[in-house]
């Protein structure tokens, strides 16, 4: 959904204009969590911790990037 959104924003799938406008991403509300995009063009977003216990995903803790 983050390039579907640059392609929209950028209007074009043109290489540099699509890696222009997804590196522009803010606080994209994505499926995963808000995902931002910092200068070196990381995905900045929390990390889900979960374990299987019983055969199921339980969950443990959110880690929040550091800013």
């Amino acid at each position: 959904m983050v390039i579907r959104a640059a392609i929209a924003r950028a209007k074009t799938t043109d290489g540099p204009k699509l890696r222009d406008a997804i590196n522009a991403t803010k606080n994209f509300p994505g499926a995963a969590g808000t995902i931002t995009f910092d200068e070196n063009r990381n995905a900045v977003k929390s990390a889900v911790i979960k374990t299987v216990k019983n055969g199921k995903f339980v969950y443990m803790d959110t880690i929040q990037p550091s800013k």
